[in-house]
């Protein structure tokens, strides 16, 4: 009997906050799913993970101290 492979519990979905302005990385920017309880924050060099996120699209919100809020709509 064969066995069909295991459904995905999702992706890791990780990138890199910038300034649009000067191209600088932003650390400590908090990065979240608008409507979830899922987020993160950058490091030192700007760069999150936020892992298992399950397939659909999202609102994803960034926003850092001193900088617009950025909503962006991504498809997982």
């Amino acid at each position: 009997m064969l066995t069909p492979p295991a459904k995905a519990q999702g992706v890791d979905l990780r990138g890199v906050v910038t300034d649009s302005a000067s191209g600088e990385r932003v650390p400590f920017a908090n990065v979240t799913i608008h409507g979830t309880n899922r987020g993160a924050a950058t490091n030192l060099n700007g760069f999150y993970i936020i892992p298992g996120v399950s397939y659909g699209t999202y609102e994803l919100v960034v926003s850092v101290l001193g900088y617009k809020q950025e909503v962006t709509e991504l498809n997982v």
